[in-house]
């Protein structure tokens, strides 16, 4: 064989992956991206099995409501880790309490294609979800159906006065959810379409219409259960004292009616080595008004737009009810943007050529900010690792805490700390440990008493102290470091 032929058998050969490194591209954020499998967000794993969702509430809030991957707004009582005080104000007609909204006639929810497993994934991208300005806590969900599109809009705010840092709150104020509706005919003829809001379990909804141009108030009377021994049949469960499910603005167009929902809630499929299959449907009452409707006549490429207020309590008196009337759309949101710029833009920025991990340093803030919890007697601030269920884990509080301070936000990181040294010995690890004498771990707090979360990890104590030590070594603040020292021995 002569040189030449030997070099080209040679180059010919599968090279290794070391020798192929030098020749790769420098690798990029969609690049790696494009090579991950996207998640199906319709049947991500809860424990609701209620699929991807984003949690809307306030700083260091007690109420949170969540909007789903097809825009519906809930709330969930189990998981938010309610106390017996804020659960005692949730008049709801089961655990959960979920607003769909569809559209057109008939409805479609966004969620019928998982009756069909066939079907299933094809249109599990039919709403296309982001947030305001790539981070910020405002969802924005748009989907077309038939000849409209539809735009909601849909953020957290408090009910009395303007957004203000958890320092200046008891923990308990009073949440509401706000969604913006822009409906628009994509045709150039003159059409009608109707917009849908049905609430699931089911409860009797009554619609009280507000006066000279004031928003209609949606009234929940009662329950909806099973009309025994009658089978198949449903009778209404009255409240005590009807309550305050939302209030929506028209904007002095169209009609509202309250209406039967005969389309129960899609549950999530059940996901196997076979593939997604289908789980029965629950029965739902197709007489009883559990729905509101509202329907709108546009001319060719005309827009309209809808609002509603849901507020998380139950809310019995007509005074409440006039305060969730009277707020507005546009200075509500106004308001929320502009205390999330200012809580997050108060600490460090990171800049990178990628704008996907910029706006992920500045919203992981946010999402952190919703989730922790205050106690509402002592002041104490919970840090679980997430909003809905999860409980306070010490070792995953810490690496939020440090982020915290990484990025200049001493003072909140400080509060967060001070939880894990009030609570000092307080509750025992998991093990044969005799005594709990100078033990930190994560706890979560109900009207003063430190309760385990599940999580008392051996390996607590010593994140706890780490993380103290960071904050001391990133703010060089002695004063509290001679504070806080006394805390040192019984470690």
């Amino acid at each position: 064989i002569d040189l030449l032929t030997w070099q080209a058998e040679l180059a010919a050969r599968p090279r290794s992956i070391l020798d192929r490194v030098a020749a790769e591209p420098e690798q990029s954020l969609a690049r790696a991206l494009a090579e991950i499998p996207p998640l199906d967000p319709t049947i991500q794993r809860t424990r609701a099995d209620l699929g991807m969702y984003l949690p809307l509430g306030v700083d260091a809030g007690r109420q949170e409501w969540a909007i789903r991957w097809n825009a519906e707004l809930f709330a969930d009582k189990a998981g938010l880790k309610l106390s017996g005080r804020d659960a005692a104000r949730l008049i709801w007609p089961g655990v959960l309490l979920r607003f769909r909204f569809g559209t057109g006639d008939p409805v479609d929810f966004h969620d019928q294609a998982a009756r069909d497993p066939a079907d299933f994934h094809g249109r599990r991208d039919a709403v296309e979800q982001s947030v305001l300005d790539g981070w910020l806590p405002v969802v924005i969900s748009r989907w077309e159906d038939r000849e409209f599109s539809y735009e909601q809009t849909a953020f957290a705010a408090l009910l009395d006065g303007p957004m203000t840092p958890e320092e200046e709150r008891r923990g308990d104020e009073n949440v509401v959810a706000m969604l913006r509706f822009v409906i628009r005919n994509t045709t150039h003829g003159r059409k009608r379409t109707r917009l849908w809001m049905a609430v699931s379990p089911q409860e009797e909804w009554e619609l009280q219409a507000g006066a000279a141009g004031a928003p209609a108030l949606v009234i929940a009377t009662g329950r909806v259960v099973p009309a025994e021994p009658v089978q198949r049949q449903w009778r209404v469960d009255a409240y005590d004292t009807p309550v305050l499910r939302c209030a929506i603005d028209p904007r002095g167009r169209g009609r509202l009616s309250a209406v039967g929902c005969a389309v129960p809630p899609t549950p999530t499929p059940f996901v196997s080595q076979r593939g997604p299959r289908p789980r029965p449907l629950q029965e739902v009452s197709e007489a009883i008004p559990t729905a509101v409707a509202y329907d709108i006549e546009l001319e060719g490429g005309e827009s309209h737009v809808i609002t509603m207020t849901f507020p998380f309590i139950s809310f019995e008196e007509d005074e409440e009810w006039q305060k969730v009337a009277g707020l507005d759309f546009d200075a509500k949101l106004a308001d929320v943007v502009g205390f999330w710029r200012g809580l997050v833009e108060a600490g460090g920025q990171m800049e990178t050529p990628e704008p996907l991990l910029n706006d992920l340093h500045r919203s992981i803030r946010t999402h952190v900010a919703i989730s922790m919890d205050k106690d509402v007697r002592t002041g104490w601030l919970s840090v679980p690792a997430a909003t809905y269920d999860y409980g306070v884990c010490a070792n995953e509080a810490c690496w939020q805490i440090a982020m915290l301070d990484q990025a200049g936000h001493h003072e909140r990181a400080e509060r967060c700390l001070e939880t894990f040294l009030a609570t000092q010995g307080m509750s025992h690890l998991d093990g044969n440990f005799k005594t709990t004498e100078g033990l930190m771990q994560g706890l979560d707090i109900d009207d003063g008493v430190p309760h385990r979360s599940g999580f008392a990890y051996n390996l607590d104590p010593g994140f706890i102290m780490e993380t103290l030590a960071l904050h001391w070594r990133l703010t060089g603040d002695r004063a509290w470091l001679v504070r806080v020292r006394r805390h040192a021995p019984d470690c």
